[in-house]
């Protein structure tokens, strides 16, 4: 092996110089022969982004791609190009403009295209990897869909929100026909956690099918996938509402009637605002009540400051209550009469008279007469006896409403047989 060796190394030592003047002279004529001739050589361009040639003429047949490029991974392939030797090394990605050309495609379809490339640098393009992509090709369809908030947990104790608007409110969706027909709901999510401050921010908006289901896989042009937010955050707190101040000309109701109260419904009401810390209660305005004969509902309209709302629009009813004027009459030792007592008995009540207080509607109380007033004692069934007996009183149709007070609610009544 030693003798193998010694022999190799002693073969490339004799005469070295004389061989490496040789090569140096052999390489400058290689050289020349290159220069003369230029032969060709592939060279592989590996990352070439693959775009569609003529998607305007598509658009003009009312089509669109749907889904880019099916089976090209990251939209990118690799072309082999044929090119000059001396040029190979100014061959690079930017040199390969690779492309689908769609301009001649006329109906909705999925169609295996080839990839084609422009190469410049005077080489030409001879193999690509992959040699063909499909496409789907559908009709080009829009639709306009409001956007809609969906509000995210619960804004801090003490703090409203008002209702968020969207700029735009309204977003077109652009596409393929399978797509575009999916999109039900364009949808904002807003969260509300935290938040004390007024919101302007670009969100995003979400699709939804008509399962409520998001649509991720959609391709869509032209739909803006944010819209502008606009939201204010207040601070609010529960404040009493003073009805009874807005109720005007409380003494000038008609006459014979007078204001007896109200009702104010609710009572209190929730404020949002800037600076609503000095606000006590809500003042309404004038709620009229002159020459009234029965009560008078009407909503109360709050005065409120600048800035400041009542939360959620809250209706507010005010009921002034007005009624005929009462009196009371008073009638002295009316009599007690019997009824229907049997045949060949006779009674005796232990009083000659009780008083009578009648109180009520004040016209009606004062045209009233004793005569028109019945009091008695009822002796269905009874026999001779002494009985206590409940008084009973019998008035005009017309005190339906009164209410009577007697001196005695009870009396002793003897019974006998006749003589």
């Amino acid at each position: 092996m030693k003798k193998v060796l010694f022999r190799i190394g002693k073969w490339f030592s004799h005469n070295l110089w004389y061989k490496l003047i040789a090569i140096f002279f052999a390489s400058i004529l290689w050289s020349f022969v290159i220069a003369d001739t230029n032969p060709l050589t592939k060279k592989s361009i590996e990352g070439n982004q693959v775009v569609f040639r003529n998607e305007k003429i598509l658009g003009d047949n009312g089509l669109i791609i749907r889904g880019g490029l099916k089976n090209l991974k990251d939209g990118v392939a690799k072309v082999e190009v044929e090119t000059s030797m001396r040029e190979a090394r100014y061959v690079t990605t930017d040199s390969v403009s690779a492309y689908i050309d769609v301009g001649r495609i006329s109906e909705p379809g999925t169609y295996d295209m080839q990839i084609k490339a422009d190469v410049s640098a005077g080489a030409r393009a001879t193999k690509f990897s992959p040699s063909t992509v499909t496409v789907e090709v559908d009709k080009f369809s829009e639709n306009r869909i409001p956007v809609q908030a969906n509000i995210i947990g619960k804004i801090p104790e003490g703090y409203h929100h008002s209702e968020p608007s969207f700029m735009p409110s309204v977003i077109v969706v652009k596409g393929a026909q399978m797509d575009v027909s999916r999109v039900q709901k364009a949808v904002c999510d807003i969260n509300l956690n935290d938040l004390k401050t007024d919101l302007n921010n670009s969100l995003p908006v979400k699709f939804y099918d008509a399962d409520n289901q998001e649509i991720v896989d959609g391709t869509f042009s032209d739909a803006s996938q944010s819209v502008v937010v606009e939201m204010q955050v207040l601070p609010m707190k529960v404040v009493p509402i003073d009805a009874e101040a807005a109720i005007n000309a409380k003494d000038s109701v008609a006459d014979g009637f007078e204001y007896t109260g109200y009702s104010c419904t609710p009572d209190k009401v929730t404020i949002a605002g800037k600076n609503i810390d000095d606000i006590k209660s809500i003042k309404l305005e004038n709620i009229n009540i002159q020459n009234a004969k029965q009560n008078v509902q009407e909503e109360g309209k709050p005065i409120l400051p600048d800035g400041v709302d009542i939360v959620n629009g809250t209706k507010i009813v005010v009921v002034a209550f007005v009624s005929e004027k009462k009196e009371s009459k008073s009638f002295k030792n009316l009599p007690i009469t019997v009824t229907s007592l049997k045949n060949g008995l006779t009674a005796a009540v232990d009083t000659e008279g009780i008083d009578v207080e009648i109180s009520g509607r004040q016209n009606v109380i004062n045209s009233l007469k004793s005569e028109s007033i019945k009091l008695f004692v009822d002796a269905f069934g009874l026999e001779a006896g002494v009985y206590t007996l409940d008084v009973k009183y019998e008035l005009p149709k017309s005190l339906s409403d009164e209410s009577v007070s007697l001196s005695k609610s009870k009396v002793i009544v003897t019974i006998t047989q006749s003589k």
